[in-house]
């Protein structure tokens, strides 16, 4: 059977089985914020004819996350015991312990605020299937926006380059959190053949360094090359330690030779730091704040924050503290380029044709409002914003100008 009608079919057999109780589950989940476009397939198109329903056509909020926490069930449960049952033609509906695990996991939601994908312990991003647990950061769908648009960039680049690495393609993802962005891009180079490429991973905190970890391994096992995460370093460092940026180009001394300093930089940095405006903390849902680690989110570091100073100034107020930082910090972390932006417009991330020739040096995620003030920062670069597929300026890209 068709793995696709498989997974309909066993749809189809649970919640024909137990409509009343999962009808209640989705009441109760509908309390929740509507998921987006992705939400219109509803309970009845499952329940029919096992197609899924046009978007905008009967939308019904919580039967999203109901879907996805009865997924995660029946995954624990085993497919291929569910897949044999069905081929015996046994009906398998939710016994008492999948039932309570499931009204479980709709209060962890509905009343301690957990958001869904802690509940789940794990969710795609791209390519990937990543493990997710508090309090590291969960990657968000703009994130995976432009990660997939820049692993496609990378892709195009660096397969049509008659240029022969003796070293490889180095890619330093900084505050890693799960790891998303730097993994995401190794594992589609990987896949696509491009297999001289070492990704470095750097956190403050460790328990994100340890989530980076097990995803590395994670994503080798599954995708069955091991080798795969021995091209990972993962490493702690602190953004605004001048002793720490030595230590990651490996304890360069201000004298040494510039071929072994080049060697030890870095030709790609991808970074989604902290940028929410400090005063904008007290009005993130309750999801967030309660769940989610503030580090990870405010745009202000957390000694500055504490000593409740106004040294971090406007920057500080506007969320925009680790962007200077990163700014000051390129020319020291990134090599000659193997491509430049040729265009400082503003242009769409999701455009094929406009980036299959560009390859920046550094890529950065901002928030909402922040791209023209982190432009200006990278005013010595050669510098592009591209939107995410809601059109909101999400990420400056730039590269050395030669």
């Amino acid at each position: 059977m068709n793995p696709i009608r498989q997974r309909l079919s066993v749809s189809k057999t649970f919640f024909n089985q137990d409509r009343p109780f999962l009808r209640a589950v989705e009441r109760r989940l509908a309390r929740l914020q509507p998921t987006g476009p992705a939400a219109a397939a509803t309970l009845d198109s499952d329940l029919g004819s096992g197609e899924p329903a046009s978007h905008g056509r009967d939308f019904r909020p919580g039967w999203d996350e109901c879907r996805w926490l009865l997924q995660e069930i029946k995954r624990r449960r085993g497919n291929d015991q569910i897949h044999e049952r069905l081929r015996r033609g046994k009906a398998t509906p939710l016994d008492r312990s999948e039932r309570r695990s499931l009204l479980s996991m709709m209060l962890r939601i509905t009343r301690a605020n957990e958001p869904i994908a802690y509940v789940l312990q794990n969710m795609p991003f791209g390519s990937l299937d990543l493990a997710v647990r508090p309090p590291t950061l969960i990657p968000r769908p703009e994130t995976e926006d432009w990660a997939c648009a820049l692993s496609k960039q990378l892709i195009a680049a660096l397969g049509r380059s008659s240029v022969a690495r003796e070293e490889p393609f180095r890619i330093l993802d900084l505050c890693c959190g799960s790891g998303c962005i730097g993994l995401l891009l190794l594992h589609d180079l990987h896949i696509a053949g491009i297999k001289n490429v070492a990704v470095t991973l750097a956190d403050l905190k460790e328990s994100a360094l340890d989530l980076t970890m097990e995803n590395a391994q994670r994503i080798a096992a599954a995708a069955g090359t091991p080798d795969l995460a021995q091209t990972v370093t993962v490493t702690q460092i602190d953004l605004f330690s001048d002793g720490n940026i030595r230590d990651l180009l490996g304890g360069a001394p201000g004298n040494q030779q510039q071929s072994q300093l080049d060697g030890a930089r870095f030709d790609l940095l991808v970074c989604n730091p902290p940028y929410i405006p400090p005063n904008d903390w007290p009005g993130l849902d309750s999801s967030v704040k309660e769940w989610e680690d503030p580090d990870a989110l405010i745009g202000v570091p957390r000694h500055a924050r504490l000593e409740d100073s106004n040294t971090a100034g406007s920057d500080g107020e506007q969320g925009l503290v680790f962007y200077r930082r990163l700014a000051e910090l390129a020319p020291r972390l990134l090599r000659p380029g193997f491509h430049v932006v040729e265009s400082t417009s503003v242009v769409d991330s999701r455009d094929s044709d406009t980036k299959s020739a560009v390859l920046p040096q550094i890529v950065l995620e901002v928030g909402q409002g922040q791209a023209s003030a982190v432009q200006e920062m990278l005013a010595g670069m050669n510098s592009a914003i591209w939107k995410d597929a809601w059109g909101v300026d999400r990420v400056v890209a730039a590269s050395f100008r030669q």
